[in-house]
C-alpha cells in the first residue's frame, strides 16, 4: 500500500498549470506525455451561453499548443456543458469516450506524426523485458523526457492486438536489437487513474537470449547508454545510478532473489495455447504458477 500511494503522489506532481500567454487561450493543465487537459468544471461553465467566444478561444488554443511543440488536447464536458461539444467537432475533435460523470474530446495535433493517442479502456498496459544471461542483466538508459538519465529494462506499452509476452520481446528488439523469448514473470504493477485517465498495468517478463553471440544494437532516438550488470554487483550500481520509482522497487527484488540464491527457481511456467475466435486460432498464454520456495 505505501508503494501505491507514493507513486501516485509522484503521478500528481507532475502535472504543473500550462504557462501560456494570452487571454485568448483555455485554462488548463499540461501532462508529462505533452498534452494539454481542460477538464470540465465552473470555468468551462462560462462560455455555455456563449459558445462562439468558446470557439474563439479554442482555436488559440490549439495554436498555442502546437507552438508549444505538444502532441495532443483532451477537453473534458459534463453534461451541462454538452452545448459546447458541437464547437469542439467543428475544430478537430473527436469523442474519446464517455462515463457517467464526463464527456472526454481528444485532438491529436502533430501533423506530421501518426496519432499516438490510446483507444479507451479501463486500464493502459505496457511490459518489459528483464533479460538473465550468464548471471548478468541487461539495463538501459533514457535518453529523454522525463525519465532522462534513468535506469531501466527495455519496455513500452502493448499495441492493439498484441499479447504482453509479444510486447516484451518486441521491446527488447525494439530498443536493444536482441532476439530473445520468455519464459516466466517476474513483476506486475498494478498503478490507479494514470494516463489519460486510466489505469495502469505494467508487466515484467523474464527473457532468455535465442542465441548468445548477438550483439547490442540501442535505438539511439531514445537510449543513451546500455549495461549488463552483473546480479552479485547490482546493489552498488543500484546505489550510484538513477533510477525512477517502478524500477528501484525491480532493482530491490532482484538483490534480494540473488542474495536468497533462490534466483534460478522458476515461480511460474508459460504455458501457450492456440484458442479459436471468430473464425482464426489466435496464440494466447496461461502463467501457471508453481511451488514458490520460502524467502
Amino acid at each position: 500500500m505505501k508503494i501505491i500511494r507514493s507513486l501516485t503522489y509522484n503521478f500528481t506532481k507532475t502535472f504543473h498549470t500550462a504557462k501560456f500567454c494570452g487571454s485568448q487561450t483555455l485554462f488548463g493543465n499540461e501532462d508529462v506525455y505533452q498534452s494539454f487537459h481542460i477538464q470540465k468544471g465552473q470555468y468551462l461553465d462560462s462560455f455555455i451561453s456563449d459558445p462562439e467566444l468558446f470557439t474563439t478561444n479554442l482555436v488559440q488554443t490549439i495554436k498555442d499548443c502546437k507552438s508549444k511543440q505538444m502532441k495532443a488536447i483532451w477537453i473534458q464536458l459534463n453534461q451541462n456543458q454538452l452545448v459546447l461539444a458541437e464547437k469542439l467537432i467543428e475544430q478537430g475533435f473527436y469523442m474519446h469516450h464517455c462515463t457517467e460523470n464526463y464527456l472526454l474530446f481528444a485532438q491529436w495535433i502533430v501533423e506530421s506524426v501518426k496519432s499516438q493517442l490510446p483507444n479507451y479502456t479501463t486500464h493502459s498496459i505496457g511490459a518489459g523485458g528483464l533479460i538473465l544471461h550468464n548471471n548478468q542483466i541487461l539495463l538501459i538508459q533514457e535518453k529523454n523526457g522525463q525519465y532522462k538519465d534513468e535506469w531501466t529494462i527495455p519496455g513500452g506499452l502493448v499495441n492493439d492486438e498484441e499479447l504482453i509476452v509479444e510486447a516484451a520481446t518486441r521491446e527488447v528488439k525494439e530498443e536493444a536489437g536482441l532476439d530473445v523469448e520468455p519464459y516466466d514473470c517476474f513483476l506486475i504493477r498494478d498503478l490507479p487513474i494514470c494516463n489519460q485517465y486510466q489505469g495502469d498495468i505494467y508487466f515484467v517478463i523474464l527473457m532468455r537470449l535465442l542465441n548468445n553471440n548477438q550483439a547490442i544494437k540501442i535505438q539511439e532516438q531514445e537510449i543513451k547508454n546500455f549495461k549488463w550488470v552483473d546480479l552479485n554487483h547490482l546493489q552498488e550500481f543500484y546505489q550510484n545510478n538513477k533510477f525512477g520509482m517502478v524500477q528501484s522497487r525491480l532493482m530491490e527484488s532482484l538483490i534480494q532473489f540473488n542474495k536468497s540464491d533462490k534466483f534460478d527457481l522458476q515461480f511460474f511456467s508459460l504455458d501457450p495455447q492456440r484458442l479459436e475466435i471468430d473464425g482464426q486460432l489466435k496464440d494466447y498464454y496461461f502463467f501457471m504458477p508453481k511451488k514458490s520456495p520460502k524467502l
